[in-house]
């Protein structure tokens, strides 16, 4: 279905690309050539809203990547804030050394999780951002074919006259 109204900004580029799909799919054949006929208003509409949408895409990536960030951040400090618990904990116990041995293996058992949990989050996170930075470039890149494809055929109908 092709839109008759532009303009907004909150479509995906994944769906300002359907757009200008059915705009091409949808068009007129001329009957020789096979050629199509495209309004090129309409085409200039939607990649103008492609431009408009990509800072968008972009923006989203950068926030996925402070809140990355921010979730290390917060399981380092947790992790901190764990591991000084289990030293204040041991240094209670001091008086018997098997009770001692018991709480700095706990603390370094809570240390390590406390790093594997951070990796974790670490490259869920990095992962998250790879896939939204991915399908920015594969958009893009989807863009700039459709627009090189209709420039093509601009100058390929402009040079037969």
């Amino acid at each position: 279905m092709i839109r008759l109204e532009s303009g907004d900004i909150n479509m995906s580029i994944e769906e300002i690309l359907d757009e200008i799909d059915n705009l091409v799919e949808a068009s007129a054949r001329f009957p020789l050539n096979g050629k199509r006929f495209i309004d090129g208003e309409q085409l200039t509409r939607l990649v103008d809203d492609a431009r408009r949408s990509l800072p968008q895409e972009l923006q989203e990536a950068e926030r996925v990547l402070k809140e990355r960030e921010k979730i290390l951040d917060d399981a380092r400090k947790e992790g901190e804030k764990l591991k000084e618990q289990a030293r204040v904990y041991a240094v209670t116990l001091v008086e018997e050394h098997a009770i001692v041995k018991q709480a700095e293996k706990r603390a370094e058992e809570i240390d390590t999780e406390a790093r594997r949990v951070a990796h974790e989050m670490e490259m869920s996170m990095a992962n998250y951002a790879d896939t939204v930075l991915e399908r920015v470039e594969t958009n893009l890149q989807k863009a700039l074919q459709v627009v090189q494809q209709t420039h093509a055929d601009f100058r390929q109908k402009y040079s037969e006259k």
